[in-house]
């Protein structure tokens, strides 16, 4: 676990105190630096009992400056210490921790995480709470101090407003009271003070009223304090750094600073190192703390190519460093990337419109006008067509062709030619025309039924396209959404099938060379085939004779007008007139029905016929009956009158 580091300084003979709390056993664990000359504290110790009573005593052997004792009050007096020998003046943090055995009475001590010994007592460990002092008293009674670790670091700031919530004799706490919590904080006695910290932020909760004795120095019960201090750390921090700009523009970099678990903080003081490589190198950029977690800083790239961007704290990248920066050149229009929509085909008489889109050097639109465009046209047609400029960074003109032939067209943007300039178009008397061409979409069709539909392709004269090759495609949209196949019948025309299953309406959206033909798109009402009365038939003929059978068939169709192919239906026929009737009508299973009469009175019949109690087209039908011999006489003066040689 990382600690950072700060140094109190105390000149007015106070001292920093560790608070142990009354308990029988558990982790007793600090962090230790020492400062000043050791040789200088005398026999008093560099770590000692305020109160002499009993409790944990961390001491400064006076014998040997370079040792560290650490000793354990028992009951009636006396103590056990374990001597750590040789204690390190290397300027460094070193870490200290005793646990203590209470049902044992023993104590085994740790420095830098390696066993140093330990220490056991015939007699009870003494329980009662006592502060130890972090520091010395010399002949003047000014104390000598050392630092300790925090859990993180903190403000001037911040100490200050700790301290004065608190009683004006406030002191530092530097270790813990209890194995799983950790006691950092900071004080004072009433007197001057001096803070040299690492600035940050920390957070602090207490238990206990805090509580502070009149002896020298001051004792302080702070209850149970838990900090916990955010740490910067490089690995978690992050930039925004511009992956391509153009030469002479700014690479402005923004850095967030975050702590351990990645969450970005909200003070300043971090040292970032910045540092470009590349084809414009510039070493150890300006950076601007903004004081709020934020640093900023920026170059200015002046030749194209590509940079590194290498950003550290304390030498070490940070998220995604080290960045490439892509320097572009400016952008400009560029002819050879420039295009035009000239067609291929052109017929006589008929205007097409020609659009110019100006590029830059990376294909990119050109979006703002001013340029020179001019187009010229040879071969088959000559002249300068004029060019609109539409300020959007593109340019416009129309051609209207006069004569059959090849026409060239020369487009040129600030003298250079385009791409694909000079543009060859094949200009004939006719050409074809979506705008004129048709299909014969069904404006209504059952489910379950193949829909064929033809496509006519028409010149600009409006007369049929006798040549295939162009392109045709088809869009159903709507409740059979569909894509078919499109078969190019060499002749002018297209076709293609597609069967709806689903009632509701279709959309037929039909494109050549992808302009909508005529009509397009064409709306198709998809509905479950059923016998309709109004579209069904019957062969009732129109004359007849006395005493001759009559014989009628009745069609049924669907309402598209399609046979139908299954019986089922009511299907009743009533005759009135000189002969009055009502047959009986056979079903004959496959959609059709029929009935026969002999009539035998001379006259006029109806015959009213229905489906499912509604008249069928046609209905009713009449019959003029003839008498026999009316028929036979009649048979017989056109066999006279041919015998004779007499017209009739």
């Amino acid at each position: 676990m990382a600690f950072a580091s700060g140094t109190i300084v105390w000149a007015d003979g106070s001292a920093l105190t560790q608070a142990i709390e009354s308990w029988d056993e558990g982790l007793r664990t600090f962090w230790l630096r020492l400062s000043g000359d050791p040789t200088s504290f005398g026999t008093a110790g560099w770590l000692r009992n305020t109160v002499n009573v009993g409790g944990f005593i961390d001491a400064f052997n006076g014998a040997d400056p370079n040792g560290l004792v650490l000793k354990q009050r028992v009951n009636g007096g006396g103590d056990v210490s374990v001597t750590v020998s040789a204690y390190p003046q290397d300027g460094t943090w070193h870490h200290v921790a005793v646990w203590v055995d209470e049902s044992g009475n023993t104590m085994r001590a740790y420095f830098d995480g390696a066993f140093v010994g330990s220490a056991a007592s015939g007699d009870p460990f003494a329980d009662l709470a006592v502060t130890l002092a972090v520091g010395v008293w010399d002949a003047d009674d000014v104390a000598h101090l050392a630092e300790a670790a925090m859990w993180g670091s903190v403000t001037q700031a911040q100490a200050e407003l700790l301290i004065a919530e608190h009683a004006a004799g406030l002191c530092a706490i530097l270790c813990s009271i209890r194995p799983d919590i950790y006691i950092q904080g900071i004080g004072h006695r009433l007197g001057t003070t001096e803070f040299d910290l690492l600035s940050g932020t920390f957070s602090v909760a207490t238990t206990g009223a805090p509580f502070k004795s009149d002896s020298h120095p001051p004792i302080y019960y702070p209850g149970h304090v838990a900090i916990s201090v955010p740490v910067v750390e490089a690995a978690n921090c992050t930039a925004v750094v511009p992956s391509s700009v153009e030469v002479d523009t700014p690479v402005d970099i923004t850095i967030t600073a975050k702590d351990r678990i990645g969450n970005p903080v909200s003070w300043g003081g971090e040292l970032f190192d910045i540092d470009v490589t590349g084809d414009n190198p510039e070493a150890d950029l300006t950076v601007t703390d903004n004081g709020d977690g934020s640093y900023t800083a920026s170059y200015t790239p002046t030749t194209a190519g590509t940079d590194t961007v290498t950003i550290q704290l304390g030498a070490v990248n940070i998220v995604g460093s080290p960045f490439t920066v892509t320097v572009e050149t400016v952008a400009v229009p560029t002819a050879a990337n420039t295009t035009a929509d000239v067609p291929a085909q052109a017929a006589v008489g008929v205007s097409f419109d020609v659009i110019v889109q100006v590029k830059d050097q990376f294909g990119a639109n050109w979006t703002s006008g001013g340029d020179t465009v001019v187009a010229t046209l040879s071969g088959s047609e000559t002249g300068t067509p004029t060019v609109t400029d539409e300020t959007d960074g593109t340019y416009t003109f129309t051609v209207t062709p006069t004569t059959s032939g090849t026409l060239t067209v020369t487009i040129t943007l600030n003298a250079s030619n385009i791409l694909d300039s000079p543009f060859t178009v094949a200009v004939s008397d006719s050409l074809p025309d979506a705008s004129n061409s048709t299909a014969d979409v069904p404006s209504a069709s059952p489910t379950g039924i193949q829909i064929t539909v033809t496509i006519q392709i028409k010149d600009n004269l409006g007369l049929n396209w006798t040549a295939g090759g162009d392109t045709v495609v088809v869009q159903i949209n709507g409740d059979n959404p569909d894509l078919p196949d499109i078969t190019d019948n060499e002749d002018g025309t297209y076709s293609y099938v597609t069967t709806p299953t689903v009632e509701g309406t279709d959309s037929h959206a039909i494109t050549f060379n992808d302009d909508p033909i005529s009509g397009s798109p064409y709306s198709v009402d998809i509905a479950d085939a059923a016998p309709s009365a109004v579209d069904s038939t019957a062969n009732v003929p129109a004359t007849g004779t006395v005493d001759q059978q009559i014989d009628v068939t009745i069609q049924i169709k669907d309402q598209f007008g399609s046979n139908w192919t299954q019986g089922g239906d009511t299907v009743v026929a009533a005759i009135t007139g000189a002969n009055e009737d009502t047959p009986s009508v056979t079903d004959n299973l496959d959609g059709t029905y029929s009935y026969s009469y002999t009539p035998t009175a001379a006259g006029t019949d109806s015959h009213a016929i229905t489906l499912n109690t509604v008249a069928i087209s046609g209905s009713p039908f009449e019959v003029t009956v003839s008498a026999a011999g009316a028929k036979l006489a009649s048979v017989a003066s056109t066999a006279l009158a041919l015998d004779l040689g007499i017209g009739l």
